[in-house]
């Protein structure tokens, strides 16, 4: 990651971990182990050095805030009372900054993405080339499609990462808006420019794709292992070769 000083990070994790369950009862979607920690240290580490504050948005779990207490204890927290969406969660987190004038990352918890060299605290918007459409926002560069039911020409999908040069502005769109989604803060702030990332994972998608990980069970936590050779290769199109899903014995 671009190690640029002077940017706060607002991550957005109030989201149960439902499409787990029952091995993910009662934990956060962003205390799903990947690989052997959860989706939240990807985050953290790929900022480290780079990042003023960092605020968690957190929903009825705790488990985030124990976890942290321990290994990120720098990290601060809001709470989302109820789920009301994405844009709701970044607007709470925004209004939680100690210095909202800063320039400010919003990087959902849930979003594994091993872009290197991003330039964070510009005004970007990470996307991905996607074949289905209809499961995202897409994004042509000046008009936002949520899930479109017909393709949409030259359009993108984003990703899960929003970078703000002005904090404050940033802050003024999100709470300005009261749509559950995104889309009407981000054309409310302004233009962007776009980077187009190959190096994405979207975690709790792979319960979709179960076949591409192993899920094992230890003691109530969730974890998905997937095999190193594959962590590069399934942002190509979140499918791998049609491999059964199995679950094993961690002791094994």
């Amino acid at each position: 990651m671009d190690k640029n000083n002077g940017f706060n990070l607002i991550i957005p994790a109030a989201g149960a971990a439902t499409r787990l369950r029952p091995l993910s009862s009662g934990t956060s979607k962003v205390m799903v182990r990947v690989n052997g920690k959860p989706c939240l240290d990807y985050i953290i580490e790929a900022v480290n050095g780079s990042v003023d504050e960092i605020i968690v948005v957190d929903g009825e779990y705790s488990d985030i805030r124990e976890y942290c207490a321990v290994k990120h204890p720098k990290v601060r927290f809001a709470n989302q009372p109820s789920f009301d969406g994405p844009r709701d969660a970044i607007s709470i987190g925004m209004n939680a900054l100690s210095n909202p004038l800063k320039p400010v990352v919003v990087w959902l918890g849930d979003a594994i993405i091993l872009e290197k060299n991003m330039p964070l605290g510009t005004n970007f918007l990470l996307t991905k080339e996607v074949d289905n459409q209809s499961a995202w926002c897409m994004w042509d560069g000046t008009k936002y499609y949520n899930k479109p039911e017909k393709p949409i020409p030259n359009a993108t999908a984003l990703v899960g990462l929003y970078s703000f040069s002005e904090g404050m502005r940033a802050k003024q769109a999100f709470n300005q808006s009261k749509d559950y989604d995104i889309s009407g803060a981000l054309e409310l702030y302004g233009n962007f420019s776009q980077i187009i990332t190959k190096e994405y994972i979207k975690a709790l998608m792979l319960s979709n794709f179960v076949e591409m990980a192993e899920i094992i069970g230890i003691h109530g936590q969730t974890i998905l292992h997937i095999p190193k050779k594959n962590l590069y290769k399934l942002h190509k199109s979140m499918r791998i070769a049609k491999l059964h899903a199995k679950c094993r014995n961690p002791t094994e």
